[in-house]
């Protein structure tokens, strides 16, 4: 698995697609974990993980969908938004769903073959 991360619009999408071409796209939100098993690119994968908790599901829970989601399709490459850095919401569901998605992202990482932060277009390779 190869994971790309950056803010919001920071160019993670072109810069997936200039390195590693040919690839398909789906938006975690458009797709269930079944068909995310099936793509080879997965943009905002920070909208899988909101989809989740929406439904109720906890960070164990994702986590475990998310392992799945690896032994089925390890070549898989996944974008996510990092949503931790700005200021910190008053709502508690929204300050859990940030500490969510920072520790999934933590998580890929820690697996991932590579890691890419993607900033103004530009692309560092972090591992």
């Amino acid at each position: 698995m190869v994971l790309i991360i950056g803010g919001a619009y920071q160019g993670k999408y072109v810069f997936a697609m200039e390195k590693f071409s040919p690839v398909t796209e789906i938006y975690s939100n458009e797709g269930s974990l079944e068909d995310l098993k099936q793509t080879q690119f997965i943009l905002e994968f920070q909208r899988f993980i909101r989809d989740e908790m929406e439904r109720g599901k906890s960070l164990f829970e994702i986590i475990n969908e998310v392992e799945e989601l690896l032994l089925a399709n390890p070549d898989v490459i996944i974008g996510i938004s990092e949503v931790g850095s700005g200021v910190v919401p008053i709502g508690i569901d929204a300050r859990n769903y940030r500490e969510s998605v920072g520790r999934i992202s933590t998580w890929l990482a820690s697996r991932a073959k590579e890691v890419y932060r993607v900033v103004a277009g530009i692309g560092l390779q972090l591992k």
